[in-house]
């Protein structure tokens, strides 16, 4: 039960953590990490006649000639080029870790992606504790693995309240690993409690 606990806890970092929306008109490139930045950021795109690219120059004139273009792309467009059959599979499977969807940031993509340093510092902090947890579940020493899980839950409690300052919608699979870990400790707080009870029942001379 509990190993099956970690590991759902660190697939959730795999999942839709935070919103993330990318939309360029020629060279201007913007990132929305909320569907109101997103829609506004699209509807530039859209109501854009044309984007600036560059210049270039004739040398035998000396004359300088703007070009104008509107290629505009979207998350939704860099996705679907990563289910294109060409891709090996090893692209895929980066395309799904960085984009979980065509709007979201996965819990790893976070770590790198995030709006802020402060966000990304705390989900590395999270995972960093998550991975800790899987791969000590023998650990018999039940209060480690508490201050663990309880220094897990403070740390992306602090990531949920930077981005709600940031103004970045958290989406379901962090809020999932909040629940996952919140029942991970309740089982650590019973298991060590019932631990504890025993201990002190072979440890009373009365008995």
């Amino acid at each position: 039960m509990k190993l099956f606990l970690r590991i759902l806890i660190l697939l959730c970092y795999f999942m839709p953590f935070t919103f993330f929306f990318q939309t360029c008109v020629g060279v201007h490139l913007t990132i929305a990490y909320n569907e109101k930045d997103a829609a506004k950021d699209l509807q530039y795109a859209i109501t854009t006649p044309y984007a600036y690219e560059g210049i270039t120059v004739d040398t035998i004139t000396n004359t300088d000639t703007v070009i104008y273009t509107k290629p505009l792309y979207h998350n939704a467009e860099f996705y679907e080029k990563f289910n294109r059959s060409d891709l090996s599979l090893q692209e895929k499977i980066a395309c799904r870790i960085y984009l979980p969807t065509d709007k979201s940031l996965s819990g790893i993509s976070s770590i790198s992606f995030y709006k802020n340093l402060t966000g990304q510092i705390l989900i590395g902090i999270s995972l960093f504790f998550s991975i800790i947890l899987l791969i000590s579940f023998k650990l018999k020493n039940r209060k480690i693995k508490l201050y663990l899980i309880v220094a897990n839950i403070l740390s992306l409690i602090a990531f949920i309240i930077v981005g709600f300052i940031s103004e970045v919608t958290v989406l379901w699979g962090c809020w999932l690993l909040l629940i996952l870990l919140i029942l991970l400790f309740i089982v650590e707080r019973y298991n060590l409690n019932f631990q504890l009870k025993n201990t002190t029942h072979f440890h009373d001379p009365n008995k």
